[in-house]
């Protein structure tokens, strides 16, 4: 037979058969009311018993309260432990095997943790739940019999046990396996607000040049929609005048914290939550110059667009050579720059030797530098 077909009839046999337990299962499990303590301790110890041997017994059943209905929903809320702390969750996932059948399982992130949501078939009924990794060997499994709740609502309905669990886990894994937790630990300034998506980490962003310390704002290839945070740990100016910077940061290699080094170009940085100034203020940003060249010698003109120049402060400063080779050498004041704007200027260059150099911008009045752009004189 057709191997393509035999695995086409396979996973709609899985399906239906998924279905058809659901339909076929006519009991759940009781609610225990509030008057019932004896049988509701019995109760969590079923779920927290399994056989699997990795199970932490830790577990949280939110029944409805002085409710009796069949119809009313069960969740369960168990922490469990990974013979492998650094096992990745869908590997882990695959592995474990307390459900009947598992249907449509997704990556996601949860609270900045690595999860996997999914639809589940447990003792005959197909329940919605998902699989957060802690990091630190733990895994909180939550499921529920309402399948039409939604990601938020299911961590809303975890979050008691969740926390208790973070508060209890002090390992360094724990933080290795998360960038946000890692970047508040080395820098406890970073804004109280919840970091979990790119467009929050963005938000803190309030300078676009690099300083110790600092933490870049990068983006994730693999999670465009979660990002990525880094601690600054050293910034040097190479010969050209662009900056080597190296960067710490958790979980960018799964579960360890490790260094890289780099032009934050070639880092993709966006910029940086810099502690000295306010989370969100603005910062000048450099996007475009024209022309990347220029004559050696003789005086051109350069144009440059970007974002909140300081038209009555701004500097621009050119890093590079055996010369220009650190701030404040090579700068053209405000008072010779023509056509200010917040959202750019023209700047008259005069520069003696060939070479690579890096163009910047300085806010006077704010203190803060934007990033820097190349152009090549020959």
């Amino acid at each position: 037979m057709n191997k393509k077909l035999v695995t086409s009839v396979i996973a709609t046999l899985s399906l239906i058969l998924c279905l058809a337990a659901y339909a076929a299962a006519q009991t759940i499990r009781k609610h225990p009311t509030t008057d019932a303590a004896n049988k509701n301790t019995s109760e969590l110890t079923d779920v927290a018993d399994s056989s699997n041997s990795n199970d932490a017994g830790v577990t949280q059943q939110n029944p409805v309260a002085g409710s009796e209905s069949d119809s009313a929903p069960v969740t369960v809320t168990t922490i469990l432990t990974k013979s492998n702390p650094l096992q990745p969750i869908d590997q882990w996932f695959e592995q474990y095997s307390r459900f009947e059948e598992v249907v449509a399982p997704q990556d996601a992130i949860m609270e900045g943790y690595r999860a996997l949501t999914f639809y589940a078939v447990i003792e005959g009924r197909l329940q919605r739940g998902f699989a957060l990794d802690l990091g630190d060997g733990r895994v909180v499994v939550h499921t529920t019999t309402d399948r039409r709740t939604d990601i938020d609502q299911l961590l809303e309905g975890a979050k008691g046990v969740i926390s208790l669990a973070l508060q209890t886990s002090t390992t360094s894994t724990n933080i290795a396996c998360n960038c946000v937790a890692y970047a508040r630990r080395e820098i406890p300034s970073l804004p109280s607000i919840d970091l979990t998506t790119y467009s929050a980490k963005s938000s803190i962003i309030n300078h676009r040049f690099p300083r110790v310390p600092s933490v870049a704002v990068i983006p994730s290839p693999k999670y465009p929609d979660i990002g990525h945070l880094a601690v600054v740990r050293n910034v040097g100016i190479n010969f050209d005048g662009s900056l080597n910077v190296t960067i710490q940061e958790a979980n960018w290699t799964a579960c360890q914290i490790t260094m890289r080094t780099g032009t934050p170009d070639g880092l993709h940085i966006q910029g940086y939550f810099d502690p000295t100034y306010p989370w969100g203020s603005a910062s000048p940003r450099l996007d475009y110059l024209s022309p990347l060249y220029g004559p050696v010698g003789r005086q051109f003109w350069v144009t440059t667009s970007g974002i909140n120049f300081d038209p009555s402060s701004v500097q621009a400063i050119l890093l590079g050579g055996s010369y220009c080779n650190s701030f404040g050498k090579c700068v053209v004041p405000n008072n010779v720059m023509t056509s200010k704007s917040t959202k750019g200027m023209n700047v008259p260059l005069t520069i003696g030797t060939s070479g690579t150099y890096y163009l910047y911008f300085f806010n006077v009045t704010s203190g803060k530098t934007s990033n820097g752009k190349p152009i090549k004189i020959s």
